[in-house]
This record gives structure tokens, sequence and C-alpha cells, in this order.
């Protein structure tokens, strides 16, 4: 799908200068909109999110935050990779451990959910939270330490191009 320059209709918290966050609803994406690179006969395109690091293409939508020790066997990692489908191919490593593949996986997206929820009243009751197309998960690892985490996925396009996201969370 082709993302909109409004996001989810000018709608959500605001930003820093006051605008609002507008992240699709329908599947997590950021406002923003999509630039294509032709040659000859064959092009590429990528989505670049407005307002954003020219770099950001996908989001690490869990884990967040601070999860519970016992929790762990339900919490699942999920990128949420913008321009994604099915030919991306998405890693994740948290720490310093070995690579995990993310499967694409037709599902909600975390942040998405989370975002709605905490800000119901900046959403027109008219957006709702939809299974998105462009989500990639796998099990969080059920034998981390208590203490402070690094997770990186690493996203491959279908042109080859290789986009990271970086992000920390905690287990107590």
């Amino acid at each position: 799908s082709c993302a909109a320059a409004c996001g989810g209709w000018w709608k959500g918290p605001k930003d820093e200068r006051g605008i609002p966050v507008a992240t699709q609803l329908k599947d997590g994406t950021p406002k923003g909109y999509h630039i294509f690179s032709f040659s000859k006969n064959t092009y590429q395109h990528r989505f670049k999110a407005a307002g954003k690091d020219e770099n950001f293409h996908v989001r690490i939508s869990s884990p967040s935050g601070v999860i519970m020790k016992q929790e762990l066997d339900s919490v699942i990692i999920a990128a949420n990779f913008f321009n994604g489908n099915e030919l991306s191919e998405l890693t994740c490593q948290i720490d310093n451990s070995q690579s995990l593949v993310l499967k694409k996986t037709k599902m909600k997206d975390p942040f998405a959910v989370r975002l709605n929820m905490e800000n119901m009243t900046d959403y027109n009751n008219n957006l709702s939270v939809r299974d998105s197309n462009h989500i990639w998960a796998t099990s969080l690892p059920a034998d981390l330490t208590i203490g402070m985490h690094k997770i990186t996925v690493l996203a491959k396009d279908e042109y080859g191009n290789e986009y990271r996201q970086t992000d920390i969370f905690e287990i107590q």
C-alpha cells in the first residue's frame, strides 16, 4: 500500500513542533511519502517518513519499555518495516547474541495499539488499528536476564538496501 502525506488524517498527539504525529493507525506507518528512482525501464522506490531522518525505515514496535521477567514467554519481537514486502528480509540481535530471523506476520502493530490507547481523545473515532502487512515478528527469548537490553533490527528491502534500527528495553 502507498503511504499518505497526511498520515492518519493529521490526528494524534502533537510532536515537539505542535504538529500531530498522524501515525496511520491502520498499519502503524508514520505520515510520509514514496520516492521513486528510474533508470531506463526499471525503478526502485523507498518510503520517506515526513520530518524523520532519511534512514528511518523500520520501527521496533516490541519489546518496549519495562517487561516483567515472568511475562517474557508472552512478549514478541515485532518490527514494522514501512516499505517492506514479501521480498524483504529482517533479522534482529539482542545485545551481542546470535541473530534471530523475523517472519513476515499479518498482525496489529504493537506501537500503533499503544499509541491509540494512550491518545484516544486525539484520534477520530473512525480510525482504528488494523492488521498490518509489513510487520515482521518472532518470540522474545525467554532466557534474557534482568536489566537493560539493546535490540537491533536489520531490514533489507527487495533492492538490497539495508536499514538498521536500535532500541533499548528493560527486564525487571
